[in-house]
């Protein structure tokens, strides 16, 4: 695996049940399931009702803290059921980093459940609606600082030499690099939002969007990178999800989008695009390299 995935601490399951056990004395016996390592943080389902999420790097700590605080503050507000945290974990000589869990959402990742084009397509509108309830919320802060970007996600100058620098890694894969080189090349110049900084999901992809069995959205997850920014990062669902086909119907939906917003959205894309295939590829989820296929094909595709 490359040391860029890999996690500043590794937390044995045994540990993670008994953190549970100790701390929410309500939970035990704690029979815990393995929703695997993400990025940032590894997943358990605890005694099949709820979901405990730890921090696997010191750095990801205050985006845990942040969902604890403003989840429950949205949720009320979004189209879409959301994770509701209501067990706050603290940090204990066995394990350095709090954690959180909450109560199961029903429905499977898209990334696993693969829902076909017509079923993307036919998720569009409830995808768009989402997004505009989020994008336009404003609930009580009481006082409380509300997160901003702090990792350069809208620098679109520093991002497009990311991308450029991961595309010589995806020459073994279905991807026309020279289509995604212009591309790129284009929209990098985009201006940046100038407009009232959005509560945005901030990482919103097939991964953290839950589908029923019929392969419609019914949860979005993983609010780790929740903060106010630009409504573009939320925006490339549009690009990495949707067939293009689908674009007019999630427009509809969510309202007015200008030009340079819908760009930056597009550009989003071609940045996860070769992310997603190279985790996907280094760390053997299949479902992953698709969603970052799909990706590169959606965005390239007028």
């Amino acid at each position: 695996m490359s040391p860029e995935w890999e996690p500043d601490i590794a937390l044995d399951p045994a540990i993670a049940a008994r953190l549970v056990e100790h701390q929410f004395p309500s939970m035990a016996p704690a029979t815990l399931v393995s929703f695997g390592d993400g990025w940032d943080n590894s997943a358990y389902l605890v005694n099949s009702t709820h979901v405990f999420r730890f921090p696997r790097r010191e750095w990801v700590v205050p985006w845990l803290a942040n969902e604890a605080v403003w989840l429950p503050r949205l949720a009320p507000i979004v189209t879409l059921p959301i994770p509701l945290p209501n067990h706050v974990g603290r940090a204990s000589g066995e394990f350095p980093y709090p954690f959180l869990g909450y109560p199961v959402l029903r429905g499977t990742t898209a990334c696993r459940a693969q829902p076909d084009d017509d079923q993307r397509c036919a998720s569009a509108a409830t995808l768009g609606r989402f997004l505009a309830s989020l994008h336009a919320a404003e609930p009580d802060t009481d006082g409380e600082p509300m997160p901003l970007d702090a990792i350069r996600r809208t620098d679109l100058e520093y991002r497009a030499s990311q991308t450029r620098s991961r595309l010589p890694q995806l020459e073994d894969d279905d991807v026309d690099r020279n289509a995604v080189l212009a591309l790129l090349a284009v929209l990098e110049l985009t201006p940046a939002w100038d407009g009232p900084l959005r509560w945005v999901h901030g990482d919103l992809y097939a991964r953290h969007v839950l589908v029923d069995d019929d392969g419609q959205p019914c949860g979005i997850i993983d609010f780790g990178d929740l903060h106010r920014g630009d409504p573009a990062l939320d925006l490339m669902i549009a690009f990495t999800y949707l067939p293009p086909e689908a674009r007019p119907d999630f427009r509809e939906a969510y309202g007015p989008i200008d030009d340079d917003t819908w760009n930056r959205a597009r550009f989003r894309a071609l940045f996860y695009g070769p992310i997603l295939i190279i985790y996907g590829r280094d760390i053997g989820d299949d479902a992953l390299v698709d969603a970052g296929l799909r990706a590169l094909r959606y965005a390239l595709a007028d």
